[in-house]
C-alpha cells in the first residue's frame, strides 16, 4: 500500500453542484510553506476526497513515451458499454496537463481512476519528471485502495534509444513517487506506431519485449493491441484486479508480521487476529483464486477458521461483540462443511450455535436468529445420522421460534414450512404417527395464510399441502379431504413457474387418480355390499382403460357430453356390463381376464374428429347438459352432429371433438389437454377427418387441412383414419376401413404432406430424425403463433409447460433446446434466415427447415485416397471426437461439441445490394469461402479475428463407421472431407460465442485429409 498526495488534481469546489465549480485558473497556487492558503487548500481537497471516496478507488496510470496514443486508448476504453463514467467527479479530478476519469467497471466493486500521464520526453527530460512530481505526487495526500501502471510500448521503436526501454522508463516514472510508495503492479500493452514491420520482425520484437517484461516482473498482453474497446477493457480490468490482489497480499504479509510482534493475552493481540482473518477472508471472497489453485484457497479458508477460533478463545465472553464473533466463525465453518462434509465441522457448528444462543439477548432479533440457526444445524445432523434426539430437539426449537416470532415479522411463512418439515422427517423415518401428519397439515394451512416471499414458494406449499392431504386420505379415508387436495393441486398448477410444472401436474394426477379409485370402488360396490372377484377384475381393467381416454366424451347414442363419472355409470348400466357378468360365470382366471379386457376395450372405444376450426364452433358451455342432436343456433353444430352420427354408424359409443370436449377457460385443463392430445388420437379407434374445402371429385392435396399446425399430429397419431369431403362422403369414394392402408389415398397423402408413406403408416413419436419432423411442420401455420411449437410436443414425445403470452421465439426455442439436449441431433442447427431472440443458434420460426441440408456422400473404398495420411493422427482424431459430450442447453447457453476452424482473414468483396455484404473468408484447414451476409464483419488479416467456422458434432455420427475396424479412422477422414454446412460464430467476452445468422447455407470443405487429421476439437459455449 502506498499513499498518493493530491493537490491541483482537483479544482476548488464550493458545493456538489457542477455549475458551482471554480475554474483552475482562479485557484490560488499552493506553496510548499505552511501558509494559510495552503492549509485551506489541503482541507478542501480532503473534503473532496471524502466525498468521492477515493480511499476505495483503484488508480490506473497510463504510462509510456510520447506518440503511442495514450489519450486515444483512454477514449477507446471509455466507449465500452460496460464502463460508466462519473462526469461530475472528472471535473474535480482533471487538470490541463493530466486527463483523469473516474469510472465504474461492470464486475468490479471498486471505482477505477484512470490517469493519462504526460510523457517525460514531451516535457523535456528532467523537467518533465519535475512536472510529474508536482502534478501527480504532490497532488495526492490520502491513501487509495490500490494502483497499477498500464505501460504502452511501441514494438517498432528503435532499440538503441535507452529512453524507450521498458525498465529505465518505469524507473524514471517510479522516482516521482515518495520512497516505497510507487506502484509495483505493471501490465504492458504492446502497440505498433510508425514504420510497417514484417511479421518476423514483429515476432522478434515481441520476444524481446517478453524478456524485458519478465525482467521487471510485470505481465503483458500477448498480442499487439488492436485498439478495440473490449481489448482495452480487458487489459485495464486485469491490471486493476491484479493491483488490488497484490496490494491485499502485501497487507496480509504486513499483518502477519504485526501479529507475531503482539504479545498473546493483550487486547491488541485479539484485534490483530481479527484483522488478519478479515484480510484473508477478503482475499478468499474475491476472484484472486481464479489465478491460483483451489489448494491454496482451501489453505486460506483453514487459516481463517484457525485465526477466528484463536480470537474467540481469547475474547471475553461478556464483550458486546462476542455473539457476533461466534456467528461469524460458524458461518465460515459452514462454508467448509458445505465443501468438504467433515462431520467434525458440523459438531463444532452445533456447539457454537448453542453458545450463541446462550449469549443472545432475549427479546432481540439475535435470539430469534440463534434459535433458527441452531435448529437448522441440528436438522443437518439428523439428515446425516438419523438420530431421533436431534429431530426431537429440532421440533422443540422450531416451535419456540414460532412462539416468539412477533406479529408483522417478514418470515413466518419460512418458519412454518421449516417446522412442518420436522414431523415430515419423522414420518419418513417410519417413526411418525397420524398425529404428526395432522400437525403438518395444520402448519401447511397456516403457511398458506401468510404472505409468501415468492410465487414459487406459494406454489410448492400448495403442492406439499395437497400431497399430505392425499396421504391422509390413503391412511384414513375422507372424500372431502381429497377434494381439498385436488383444489390445492389445481391452484398450484395455475401458479407454478415453468420449471415446476411437472411437479404440480404429477401432484394433481396422483390426487385425481386416488379419487378415481374411490369413485370406481363406490360404483362397483353400489349394487351389493360384497363384491365378487369378477367385479373387482372388471373395475380394475376399466380403471386402466379410462386413464388413456379424454376426461369428457360425447355419447353417440344420446348426444350427451359425459364426464368420467358419467362414463363409468353408463358402463355399469349398459347391456355390455350385464352380459360380461353373465358370460364369465363358467370361465377360468385367464379366460375371464381376456374376456373382460376385450369387452371393456370394445365399450370404451372412441372416435376423434380432425378438422379445420371455423367461426361459431360449439364450445363446452354450449353443449354441457344438453344433447348435441337437438341443439340449434351455431353454424358449427351440423359438423359436430354429423361426426357423432358417423361414429355411431361405425358402432362407437363415444366420440371426442376438440371444440366442445375441453374446458378452454381452465388453463390447467387446457395444458393437460395439449400434453395428452397426441395420446388421445393414438388410442382412438378411429379418427374422422372432415375436409370442408374438398369437393367430391377433387384431390385433397391442396386442402388447407394440410397447412394447419395441429393437424400434423392428427395425421400421424391415429392407427385408423378416414377422410370425408365437404358433403361428408368418403374421399375418392374409397370404401376402405382405413385410408392409411389404401395405396391410392396413401400416395395422395404423401404428395399433400411431404411425409414418407412408411411414416404415415407406422409413425413412432420421439426425437429421432428431428430435422425431418421439423421439415414436416415448417410450412404449417396456427392461429396462436406459439402453437406452432406446442402442436409438436406429441410428435416429439415431449412434455413441456405451455406458456401463452411469451412469444413464438420462446416456444420454438424451448422445444429445440430440449430436442438437442435429449437427442444430440445437431442437424436442427442446419438453417438459414432470421435468428431467434431466445437463442442465436435457433431460428425465429420453423420456415427455414423447409430447406433440406446438403447430403453427405458415402464412403468409398477404405484403401483409396489416403496416401500420405498419418494413421496415428486419424486415430487420435477419432478418439477425441468419441470423447466429446452430448450437446447441452442449460441457462440459455448451448454447450456445443464442435470441430473448430479459426477465421484468419476477412476481406470485403463487391455486392450488387446495399443491404448485403460480400466477403472472402479464410479459415484454418478450410478452402477459401465466398460469403454474402446481411451483417457487417470486422475485416482484417493480422492478429486474432473474433470469428470461427464450426462443424457441430455428435458422437452418434461415429456409430455408422465402427463396423469398419481398423479402417474406421480413415473412413472418418473421408467423411469429414465431404462438404458440410458450418456455423459462423463470433467470440464474445468470457470465451462465449454468438451465432451470426446467414442468408444462405455456409457450405465449407476441408483443404485436404491431412488438415482434417489436425482439426481442433472444442466444446463451445454459445449464447
Amino acid at each position: 500500500m502506498y499513499s498518493l498526495r493530491k493537490r491541483r488534481l482537483f479544482p476548488s469546489v464550493r458545493s456538489a453542484s457542477s455549475e458551482d465549480i471554480t475554474t483552475p485558473a482562479a485557484l490560488p497556487r499552493p506553496h510548499t510553506d505552511s501558509s494559510p492558503a495552503r492549509s485551506s487548500f489541503i482541507k478542501h481537497l480532503r473534503s473532496v476526497h471524502n466525498r468521492l471516496q477515493l480511499s476505495e478507488a483503484i488508480v490506473v496510470f497510463i504510462v509510456g513515451p510520447s506518440g503511442l496514443g495514450k489519450s486515444g486508448l483512454l477514449d477507446i476504453l471509455l466507449q465500452d458499454e460496460n464502463i460508466k463514467v462519473h462526469s461530475n467527479s472528472n471535473q474535480e479530478l482533471s487538470t490541463p496537463e493530466i486527463k483523469t476519469r473516474m469510472c465504474r467497471f461492470k464486475g468490479i466493486d471498486s471505482r477505477i481512476i484512470l490517469v493519462d500521464t504526460p510523457s517525460f520526453d514531451t516535457c523535456g527530460g528532467l523537467d518533465g519528471r519535475e512536472i510529474m512530481k508536482e502534478r501527480i505526487t504532490l497532488n495526492y495526500n490520502e491513501e487509495c485502495k490500490a494502483a497499477g501502471i498500464l505501460y504502452l510500448h511501441n514494438v517498432a521503436s528503435s532499440s538503441d534509444d535507452p529512453r524507450l526501454w521498458l525498465s529505465p522508463y518505469l524507473d524514471d516514472f517510479r522516482r516521482v513517487f515518495p520512497e516505497g510508495r510507487a506502484p509495483s503492479t505493471v501490465h504492458v500493452v504492446p502497440t505498433m506506431f510508425g514504420k510497417e514491420m514484417p511479421s518476423e520482425s514483429i515476432k522478434a520484437s515481441m520476444t524481446q519485449l517478453r524478456c524485458e517484461v519478465d525482467g521487471v516482473r510485470a505481465s503483458m498482453l500477448e498480442k499487439l493491441f488492436d485498439w478495440e474497446p473490449r481489448t482495452a477493457l480487458n487489459a485495464v480490468t486485469y491490471l486493476s484486479r491484479k493491483a488490488e490482489w497484490e496490494t491485499l497480499d502485501r497487507k496480509i504479509e504486513v499483518q502477519r508480521i504485526r501479529l507475531e510482534d503482539e504479545p498473546p493475552g493483550k487486547p491488541s493481540y485479539h484485534k490483530a487476529l481479527v484483522l488478519l482473518s478479515d484480510l484473508l477472508l477478503q482475499r478468499y471472497r474475491c476472484q484472486y483464486w481464479h489465478m491460483h489453485g483451489e489448494k491454496e484457497k482451501k489453505h486460506d479458508l483453514d487459516e481463517i477458521i484457525t485465526l477466528r477460533q484463536r480470537a474467540l478463545n481469547c475474547a471475553p465472553r461478556y464483550h458486546p461483540n462476542f455473539h457476533s464473533a461466534v456467528v461469524s466463525l460458524v458461518n465460515i465453518l459452514s462454508e467448509r462443511f458445505e465443501k468438504e462434509g467433515d462431520r467434525r465441522d458440523l459438531d463444532e457448528m452445533i456447539t457454537l450455535r448453542r453458545t450463541a444462543l446462550e449469549h443472545s439477548r432475549k427479546g432481540h432479533r439475535e435470539h430469534l436468529d440463534s434459535l433458527v440457526n441452531l435448529a437448522n444445524c441440528l436438522a443437518q445432523s439428523f439428515r446425516l445420522t438419523g438420530a431421533t434426539e436431534d429431530l426431537t430437539e429440532v421440533i422443540t426449537l422450531r416451535r419456540a421460534v414460532l412462539e416468539i416470532t412477533p406479529s408483522g415479522h417478514e418470515r413466518p411463512f419460512a418458519y412454518l414450512v421449516d417446522l412442518a418439515e420436522s414431523p415430515d422427517q419423522r414420518l419418513k423415518s417410519n417413526e411418525g404417527t397420524v398425529v404428526d401428519l395432522e400437525e403438518i397439515i395444520v402448519l401447511r394451512r397456516a403457511a398458506l395464510e401468510c404472505t409468501s416471499p415468492a410465487p414459487v414458494d406459494q406454489c410448492m406449499s400448495l403442492v406439499s399441502l395437497a400431497s399430505y392431504l392425499r396421504e391422509k386420505v390413503q391412511r384414513s379415508g375422507g372424500m372431502k379431504t381429497l377434494n381439498e387436495a385436488i383444489t390445492h393441486a389445481l391452484a398450484a398448477l395455475a401458479l407454478c413457474p415453468p420449471e415446476f410444472y411437472s411437479v404440480s401436474r404429477d401432484c394433481l394426477t396422483r390426487c385425481v387418480e386416488l379419487k378415481l379409485q374411490h369413485t370406481l370402488a363406490g360404483i362397483g360396490q353400489a349394487r351389493t355390499s360384497s363384491s365378487s372377484s369378477v367385479k373387482e377384475a372388471i373395475w380394475k381393467i376399466v380403471s386402466e382403460t379410462v386413464k388413456t381416454m379424454p376426461l369428457r366424451l360425447l355419447n353417440t347414442r344420446t348426444g350427451i357430453l359425459c364426464n368420467r363419472v358419467a362414463q363409468l355409470s353408463n358402463f355399469e348400466s349398459s347391456r355390455e356390463y350385464k352380459q360380461l357378468l353373465a358370460s364369465t360365470s363358467n370361465c377360468n382366471g385367464q379366460q375371464i381376464e381376456a374376456l373382460i379386457r376385450k369387452a371393456v376395450l370394445a365399450f370404451f372405444c372412441f372416435a376423434t374428429l380432425s378438422h379445420r376450426w371455423e367461426d361459431d364452433e360449439p364450445l363446452l358451455r354450449d353443449v354441457e347438459g344438453r344433447s348435441v342432436y337437438t341443439l340449434e343456433g351455431k353454424s358449427g353444430l351440423p359438423k359436430l352432429q354429423k361426426f357423432c352420427l358417423l361414429a355411431l354408424k361405425h358402432e362407437y359409443v363415444w366420440a371426442w371433438s376438440d371444440t366442445c370436449c375441453i374446458d378452454k377457460e381452465s388453463s390447467a385443463e387446457l395444458q393437460e389437454a395439449i400434453g395428452s392430445m397426441f395420446s388421445w388420437y393414438r388410442h382412438s379407434a378411429l379418427t374422422i377427418v372432415h375436409l370442408s374445402d374438398v369437393s367430391d371429385e377433387t384431390s385433397f392435396t391442396d386442402s388447407i387441412w394440410f397447412k394447419r399446425g395441429w393437424t400434423l399430429q392428427e395425421l400421424l397419431a391415429p392407427h385408423t383414419i378416414l377422410f370425408y369431403t365437404q358433403d361428408w362422403l368418403p374421399y375418392m369414394n374409397c370404401e376402405s376401413s382405413n385410408h392409411k392402408m389404401d395405396s391410392t389415398v396413401l400416395k395422395d397423402l404423401h404428395r399433400a404432406s411431404g411425409i414418407a408413406e412408411w411414416h404415415l403408416r407406422n409413425f413412432k413419436p420421439g426425437i429421432d430424425d428431428a430435422r425431418s419432423r421439423l421439415e414436416w411442420a415448417s410450412s404449417r401455420r396456427t392461429t396462436r403463433p406459439e402453437d406452432v411449437a406446442y402442436s409438436l410436443f406429441g410428435v416429439f414425445n415431449l412434455h413441456l409447460p405451455v406458456l401463452y403470452g411469451k412469444s413464438t421465439d420462446n416456444a420454438i426455442g424451448r422445444l429445440l433446446a430440449v430436442i438437442i439436449s435429449q437427442s444430440g441431433d445437431v442437424s436442427v442447427l442446419d438453417w438459414v434466415g432470421e435468428a431467434s431472440s431466445f437463442h442465436s443458434c435457433f431460428p425465429a420460426n420453423l420456415t427455414p427447415y423447409q430447406i433440406t441440408p446438403c447430403a453427405r456422400s458415402t464412403s468409398s473404398d477404405p484403401g483409396s485416397g489416403h496416401t500420405g495420411v498419418d494413421l496415428e493422427r486419424a486415430r487420435k482424431l477419432w478418439s477425441g471426437l468419441a470423447e466429446l459430450p452430448f450437446p447441452q442447453f442449460i441457462n440459455h447457453t448451448l454447450s456445443l461439441p464442435s470441430i473448430v476452424h479459426q477465421v484468419t482473414v476477412v476481406k470485403a468483396g463487391e455486392t450488387s445490394s446495399s443491404q448485403s455484404h460480400a466477403y472472402e473468408i479464410h479459415a484454418s484447414g478450410l478452402v477459401r469461402l465466398q460469403l454474402v451476409l446481411s451483417v457487417k464483419l470486422c475485416e482484417g488479416s493480422q492478429g486474432r479475428l473474433p470469428y470461427v467456422l464450426v462443424r457441430p458434432w455428435h458422437a452418434k455420427l461415429l456409430d455408422v463407421l465402427e463396423g469398419d475396424g481398423n479402417h474406421a479412422p480413415l473412413r472418418l477422414l473421408e467423411q469429414l472431407g465431404q462438404p458440410f454446412n458450418a456455423l459462423l460464430l463470433r467470440e464474445l467476452r468470457g470465451r462465449q460465442y454468438k451465432r451470426i445468422a446467414a442468408d444462405c447455407m455456409i457450405t465449407c470443405r476441408a483443404q485436404d485429409l491431412s488438415s482434417i487429421a489436425h482439426s481442433e476439437i472444442q466444446t463451445l459455449h454459445i449464447i
